[in-house]
């Protein structure tokens, strides 16, 4: 060919001939086995792979595996891969008018989601995010399909969202949020996350991703109720990752639900499923047990390592002289009263408390945002973010004095309440904190508690019955000329909460020696599930 023109123009007409093979894949299946009692049951599977920026591996695998699996369970099946925005809403549209005629819907999608301002959006692979204000045009809200499932008004949906992957296209916004919101399941609907609200999930180093390798190995165990179903994922994946990884699910479901009923022959008796359920809570709640278990060890060695090097010696570090409701950090975890993993005041995996911190000096703001991943009899696993920065962190039933937000915020036991209230008047002469290297240089340096009664104070998330613990440190260098230095923390800890609700730090004398400055800390909005 001589025309290097004519040349150019077919190589690119090619090149474009080739790309729209490569999106918007469309794949039918129809069911390999009808559903029991003739159920009509039809699923949208999407797996988006091929972005430019940041392609993923497993997606396309895994929309191909569960189109299949959910067919052998007598789905009708729509699976499309690579999907660009277009087709995402011409099959969200198809599937929501076939849910509207009746029968059960699911919707899977794999692939790369975000959160901006507390939406969650699905992204195609023809996305060009350049800011975050191009997201709800360019991505598909995932409230969408909800609203598509509950105007069907079926008896039952579900969704399944392994879309909690780190986002690349969100480093040049303004929001530093990780992967998925929490979303509210319409009555009737189960929805499913691939990890915690707020985490991310990995992509996986297999054939498939590491949720849905887990979601694969129990879709077609017979007699295996939904709820359970996800239960032995979770078990899976938090086992397969030491917990690093924890999947949750919001449900409203009102009936049972099989992907597979009995084999032919088996009667499914109550007792069966609740010894299901029992071993599948009693093998998750262990895992979790040994997993804050060794948190809690870990952050013990932390602390006494710290305390050797500002000089001192665990064994000789004054205990609190009464026998008191609350312990050191460096203490055996012995809760003063019987908390067992059901307890009604313990929180609950995907509960979420959102503070803002303000520097009193400079007015300057700063929001923290706690979700729980992990709950035992033995302590809390919690997950902090501030400022782009995250923190898994366990609390055990004692007085947990640690610092947070580059040093700057003072936290005291959060979980106060769940293991037991301390009463009025009760002290508390050393309590020992851990991260903080403020004590290495001077020779007097304590930080003492003491339980100040009950207020009633005011957050922006409400008004709470509040019980008011203070914690003074007080410093004093080799040099007695300065001044000692006294600052006065006051933390209020609300049961209707289950959590602390506001805190502040005053500087009542000093200020050389313990770099925090005063703040306040107010709690802004909660979620209990």
């Amino acid at each position: 060919m001589k025309n290097p023109l004519l040349k150019v123009f077919l190589g690119a007409v090619l090149l474009q001939a080739c790309l729209a093979l490569a999106v918007d894949r469309r794949l039918e299946i129809t069911p390999a086995k009808s559903a029991p009692g003739g159920q009509k049951r039809v699923a949208l599977i999407i797996g988006n792979a091929a972005y430019k920026t940041a392609p993923l591996r497993n997606p396309v695998n895994d929309a191909r595996a569960i189109g299949k699996a959910l067919a052998g369970t007598g789905f009708r099946v729509t699976v499309i891969e690579d999907a660009t925005h277009a087709a995402m809403w011409r099959a969200i549209r198809d599937f929501g008018d076939e849910l509207a005629a009746g029968g059960i819907g699911l919707f899977y999608y794999a692939g790369h989601g975000m959160q901006v301002r507390g939406k969650n959006y699905l992204i195609p692979v023809n996305a060009d995010l350049q800011r975050e204000d191009e997201v709800e045009f360019q991505a598909i809200d995932a409230n969408i399909v909800l609203s598509k499932m509950d105007s069907a008004r079926n008896p039952l949906n579900i969704m399944i969202l392994d879309a909690c992957r780190n986002n690349p296209f969100a480093r040049s916004f303004r929001s530093s949020a990780q992967g998925l919101a929490q979303m509210e399941a319409p009555s009737g609907t189960l929805v499913a996350f691939a990890t915690a609200p707020g985490s991310v999930a990995a992509d996986g180093d297999g054939a498939n991703g590491l949720y849905t390798k887990h979601l694969l190995a129990n879709i077609g165990t017979p007699g295996l109720p939904v709820e359970q179903l996800f239960k032995q994922v979770r078990i899976g994946v938090t086992r397969e990752t030491k917990d690093q990884q924890i999947p949750w699910e919001s449900s409203s479901l009102k009936g049972d639900f099989y992907f597979v009923m009995p084999r032919p022959g088996e009667t499914l008796q109550q007792a069966d499923v609740d010894r299901r359920v029992a071993d599948a809570v009693r093998a998750e709640r262990e895992q979790m047990q040994q997993t804050i278990r060794e948190m809690l060890a870990r952050q013990r060695a932390e602390l006494e390592e710290q305390i050797r090097r500002q000089g001192g010696t665990p064994a000789a570090r004054p205990e609190p002289v009464a026998a008191p409701a609350l312990q050191t950090v460096s203490s055996a975890p012995t809760p003063v009263a019987s908390a067992s993993a059901s307890d009604a005041r313990l929180p609950k995996i995907g509960d979420r408390w959102e503070y803002v911190f303000t520097d009193v000096l400079t007015r300057r703001k700063q929001p923290l945002r706690f979700d729980v991943v992990g709950v035992s009899s033995e302590g809390i696993l919690d997950r902090l973010e501030t400022g782009g920065q995250t923190l898994t962190r366990a609390h055990a039933p004692g007085a947990d004095l640690f610092f947070t937000n580059g040093g700057h915020a003072w936290h005291l036991s959060p979980y106060l309440l769940t293991f037991g209230e301390p009463s009025t008047g009760e002290r508390w002469e050393a309590i020992v904190p851990l991260n903080d290297l403020n004590c290495a240089q001077l020779v007097r340096c304590r930080y003492e508690g003491r339980a100040a009664g009950t207020e009633r104070v005011t957050t922006p998330a409400g008004t709470f019955d509040a019980l008011k613990i203070v914690v003074e440190f007080h410093g004093q260098s080799a040099n007695t000329a300065r001044e000692p230095e006294v600052k006065r923390a006051t933390f209020w800890y609300a049961a209707a909460a289950k959590r602390l609700v506001k805190a502040s730090l005053r500087t009542v004398s000093g200020g050389q020696f313990n770099p925090q400055p005063d703040f306040d800390l107010d709690l802004v909005s909660y979620k209990l599930n």
